[in-house]
């Protein structure tokens, strides 16, 4: 005699993930430990103007870009780069001593296009 069994329904896949959208359409993620902070995120072309002044208002070297620019800072306290692009943003920032009012300033950063 044999035991018939029903077979198992498969489970799906989970979900892809997919990160965090402001009503104004950019997309984003941030990433923050003790030691490091990332901020990425994809916008719309008419936004490129206003990130870049939210920038530049701590960093003038945004000031008047046309298209990408890199500001990349290290040394043996803190390491950061701030990479705009036409519809991308990165900003990372990493401690290796003490803190520094550098990150603060992408925080704020981060803060204000999430806000958009």
């Amino acid at each position: 005699m044999t035991n018939a069994t029903t077979p198992s329904t498969p489970t799906p896949p989970p979900p892809l993930a997919k990160g965090d959208m402001t009503p104004s359409g950019i997309r984003y993620s941030v990433t923050e430990t003790e030691r490091n902070f990332a901020f990425s995120c994809v916008f719309p072309s008419t936004l490129k103007t206003t990130i870049q002044q939210i920038i530049s208002r701590k960093y003038t070297e945004f000031k008047d870009i046309e298209t990408s620019h890199v500001l990349k800072r290290d040394n043996d306290q803190f390491a950061y780069k701030i990479e705009l692009k036409p519809e991308a943003l990165e900003l990372e920032y990493e401690i290796h001593k003490k803190s520094n009012d550098d990150l603060l300033h992408l925080i704020s950063i981060a803060t204000k296009i999430i806000e958009l």
